[in-house]
């Protein structure tokens, strides 16, 4: 397949940008050629400094990315997945209906701005020759919208068309749509088809059949908000669909995404790093154009850190259903002991998250007993046991997180990860804590012996 490309989106919990850098060096090691950056907050736009992130990188930085065995593909949304831009205020007026997710297209001032953002990037990237213009998931709320939607990405094609850039858009805002009213969009972009889960490749025939060259796109990673590791196996099988359909259909471009967060103001989801046993499985995929032997890759695989490749295996069979297992796999490795290491603190989160689940489920359905002061001293000690022991666990895993994802992701991220993990159930823990103290003190003093 002619580009391999791997997703980087920005708005997630992104790498420190000298770690990142080594991370490329990994990412073409399994076969990709190019990466594709979805830059949202994380780039350092002139035109709008307000919607700059913290942990943006510089543009140096980012340039560094860029190499010639892996090619960066930029990615600017034209369309909807604008919230990290129009949530500001100096964004009100190109709102759409009033909502931070998607800009009212039918504004001119909107191109303006779409415009120098792309030259800006343009600045870091000039010898890019791909340009992902994103396009995909907007929101159509009344008559016209949809014409007025393709005659601006068609605008924007154009402009980037014009610079000598091949431009790429996502095809899912087309399914629904006569095909054979879009072919001046059609034959001047490249149309990347996105499948999660099943892979429909009647989606993939039928842009061909339309005239449009078309890419396909899997997901490496789970994006689960609360997890640590999540699950490897789910994502084989998205791999090898794609396999048989880019086979099948000659397809000479494909990206393997990783989702940082839904949105800006969703919580972090996937890293990078932690996915690198996905990034692995693609890669060979993409590099042979066959689904891979899994003994094979496993073995490759354990080559690459230097550990066993029984190894390997535990840990993809155990990762997110039962960490506890997946523990024991998790061993030293002799070379990319960066990513064992992210991996075990994660998988840890997994093991506390898996704790607490089974120490408030076996417990909720006795509440009302709790409160009432129904339960038996011995009961209501071993679940304030079970309260406090949620407490410890957490912050010393706040205290791991600190100590070791703090040598390779930003402090700013880290603090917003940690928040959205363990924020709220140290406060429903704390709340456990006051009703089961006050429930005990009632048992208490409704038992004592008389004075």
């Amino acid at each position: 397949m002619k580009v391999r490309s791997l997703h980087f989106d920005m708005k997630g919990m992104i790498p420190k940008a000298g770690y990142m850098q080594s991370l490329t060096k990994d990412i073409a090691s399994w076969g990709f050629n190019h990466l594709l950056v979805e830059f949202e907050d994380k780039f350092p736009y002139r035109c709008c400094p307000f919607a700059r992130h913290p942990a943006a990188y510089t543009r140096k930085q980012l340039a560094a990315l860029d190499s010639p065995g892996l090619r960066v593909i930029p990615l600017l949304q034209c369309a909807g997945h604008l919230d990290y831009l129009l949530k500001y205020p100096q964004m009100r007026e190109l709102r759409k209906d009033g909502k931070w997710y998607q800009w009212d297209m039918s504004r001119p001032e909107v191109f303006d701005l779409w415009r120098k953002m792309a030259d800006e990037i343009l600045e870091v990237f000039p010898d890019c020759k791909y340009f992902h213009i994103g396009a995909d998931e907007v929101e159509m709320t009344g008559p016209g919208d949809f014409e007025t939607y393709v005659r601006h990405v068609e605008r924007c094609a154009e402009y980037l068309r014009k610079k000598g850039k091949k431009v790429i858009i996502w095809d899912d805002m087309f399914r629904k749509h006569d095909l054979s009213k879009l072919q001046g969009l059609l034959h001047k972009t490249i149309v990347q088809v996105w499948q999660y889960r099943e892979v429909d490749e009647h989606l993939v025939r039928n842009l061909i059949e339309a005239g449009a060259e078309v890419w396909g796109a899997s997901r490496i990673q789970e994006d689960r908000y609360y997890c640590g590791m999540g699950s490897q196996v789910k994502m084989r099988k998205n791999a090898d669909d794609w396999t048989k359909v880019s086979a099948k259909y000659g397809l000479q471009g494909h990206t393997g995404t990783i989702w940082g967060r839904i949105q800006s103001t969703t919580p972090l989801c996937a890293t990078l790093p932690q996915s690198m046993y996905m990034i692995a499985y693609l890669g060979e995929s993409l590099t042979t154009g066959r689904k891979p032997n899994l003994t094979a890759f496993h073995r490759k695989l354990g080559d690459w850190f230097g550990i066993p490749s029984k190894d390997i295996a535990g840990l993809a069979a155990n990762f997110h259903y039962e960490p506890e297992a997946a523990a024991k796999f998790l061993k030293e490795p002799s070379r990319h002991g960066d990513i064992m290491e992210i991996w075990r603190v994660l998988n840890g989160m997994d093991c506390l998250s898996a704790y607490i689940n089974d120490c408030f489920s076996s417990n909720n359905a006795m509440f009302r007993l709790y409160r009432e002061g129904g339960a038996p001293p011995k009961t209501t000690n071993n679940y304030l046991d079970g309260v406090r022991i949620i407490g410890e666990r957490v912050e010393k895993m706040k205290q791991e997180i600190d100590s070791v994802l703090g040598k390779y992701f930003p402090t700013s991220l880290l603090e917003e990860f940690k928040s959205e993990r363990f924020d709220s159930v140290l406060f429903w823990n704390e709340i456990q804590k006051k009703e089961l103290l006050r429930a005990q003190k009632k048992f208490s003093a409704d038992f004592a012996p008389p004075a």
